[in-house]
């Protein structure tokens, strides 16, 4: 038989038994008679008896078949991405992380900067006074000269010292002249070496929920 290069399958022709029809693959459904001459009509059963005995269809129509039938346990698996928006997405804001203990500490330092400030110009208690300068009563006549109030007749009797101071801090008081717990800081940084703690102490106290509450 003489078949042309791209003649590769035949069947035998439905209505001429010593006739052949030569598959044209170049043309869809198209056989060509190796006696007839021309083109038979044939029915779909004849291309689906072709199309099976060629074989299983393209990796495409495979690969297909197998996404469909394969089990949902088999199946991709989604992406750690995936999987981490979703939770992200699914966790509540009670869960979520609070604010940093950095920023917190900031925020309170700042406040309490704020309150002292506040604090400088108001005119100081005597008991506040006295409990901070308890420690240094000795140095009662040094207070008060600083705060320019009349010492001479404190005279330093032993056992004396913190009536003597609690007599400077209410001469101070009723002199009503520049009575602030600035000027107490002042007069701590000029005699650092004598009230460098009654300063830490001051400043302490000024930053304090107590002092803010008591000098609103």
């Amino acid at each position: 038989m003489h078949l042309k290069h791209n003649h590769v399958n035949a069947f035998a022709c439905p209505y001429n038994e010593s006739c052949y029809c030569i598959v044209n693959e170049g043309h869809h459904k198209v056989a060509d008679c190796t006696v007839c001459g021309e083109s038979p009509a044939l029915s779909d059963d004849y291309w689906t008896w072709f199309n099976d005995a060629q074989g299983p269809v393209g990796n495409n129509g495979t690969q297909t078949k197998q996404d469909i039938d394969q089990p949902s346990d088999e199946r991709p698996v989604e992406s750690n991405n995936e999987k981490q928006t979703e939770q992200d997405n699914d966790q509540s804001s009670d869960e979520r992380p609070v604010e940093s203990n950095n920023g917190t500490q900031t925020k309170q330092v700042h406040d309490q900067s704020s309150y002292k400030n506040l604090l400088l110009d108001k005119k100081p208690e005597k008991s506040d006074l006295l409990r901070l300068f308890k420690s240094s009563a000795a140095h009662y006549m040094l207070i008060g000269t600083a705060l320019d109030v009349e010492v001479d007749d404190l005279l330093p009797t032993p056992g004396t010292a913190t009536t003597h101071l609690i007599l400077v801090f209410k001469r101070w008081i009723d002199l009503d002249k520049g009575v602030t717990w600035r000027k107490v800081l002042q007069v701590c940084d000029d005699f650092s070496e004598e009230l460098g703690r009654v300063k830490a102490e001051v400043e302490g106290f000024l930053s304090s929920d107590r002092a803010r509450d008591n000098y609103q």
